[in-house]
């Protein structure tokens, strides 16, 4: 009788430390967890922060032999990296916005690297709102469709 008591003791002392590992292991999930995602957060708005674009202008361009179109040009700043696209927003002298457009969706010519100049054309057609754009809101973004990370910081021109 004595030998089956022990043994209750020791086996009670095993599932006690099987049961604080299992515990241990939940909190370490959890809270690695939370902090590899504060550090993916942090990566990306450092990515946000370094976005530079030395000059933003806008030109418009219209006449008989070419379309009624607008030309946003970017020059990129050395630290831009990873850059996978801008959102461009146009604004008229009302102060009236347009829809917001992707420059996946539009005419790119160059690529957004450091130190490039990057022009995109947007028809006056399609912008949808009268008048003469006076102002284009560009915010820069990283990422695909699925995790698309859009910059805070925006750009504006007025020409």
């Amino acid at each position: 009788m004595k030998n089956k008591k022990g043994l209750s003791a020791i086996i009670v002392t095993l599932m006690m430390i099987a049961f604080a590992l299992i515990a241990v292991g939940i909190v370490w999930v959890v809270i690695n967890n939370v902090i590899e995602g504060g550090t993916d957060d942090i990566e990306k708005t450092q990515k946000c922060m370094d976005v530079d674009f030395t000059d933003v202008s806008m030109e418009h361009e219209f006449g008989p032999l070419t379309d009624n179109n607008y030309i946003v040009s970017l020059k990129m700043g050395t630290s831009v990296e990873d850059l996978d696209g801008v959102k461009l927003i146009f604004k008229n002298e009302d102060g009236d916005l347009s829809e917001v457009f992707d420059s996946e969706d539009l005419d790119v010519d160059g690529d957004f690297s450091p130190l490039n100049t990057v022009k995109i054309t947007q028809a006056f057609a399609d912008i949808g709102i009268d008048e003469d754009i006076t102002e284009v809101q560009v915010n820069a973004y990283f990422g695909s469709d699925e995790d698309k990370q859009i910059c805070s910081v925006t750009f504006s021109s007025l020409d």
